[in-house]
């Protein structure tokens, strides 16, 4: 009897799970590749800087933005920035009081 090998089983890698992170924050300072935020951490101003990874339109400094971002290669990438509306304006958009 000859043993027969059996066949390698091989698997496939697991897909890397990026983890979105948010902040939110007045603009300071933007461009085509770059926005700046400045944020309130514990009564302390954080200034953070965010790569972009095309150009934001309709955003400019001193506006109230929400941005999703993600960390690659050390560096914070911003998937999305939101103008932050805040919640009186659209109650108020909608109708109550």
């Amino acid at each position: 009897m000859s043993a027969d090998k059996a066949p390698a089983v091989t698997k496939a890698a697991p897909a890397v799970r990026v983890t979105r992170m948010r902040a939110a924050g007045v603009v300071t300072e933007i461009s085509d590749t770059t926005l700046k935020i400045e944020r309130k951490v514990k009564d302390k101003a954080e200034t953070m800087e965010f790569a972009l990874e095309k150009p934001v339109a309709k955003i400019k400094a001193g506006d109230k933005v929400k941005v999703s971002y993600i960390i690659k290669d050390d560096k914070y990438v911003a998937a999305r920035v939101s103008e932050d509306v805040s919640q009186k304006v659209v109650k108020k958009l909608r109708g109550y009081p």
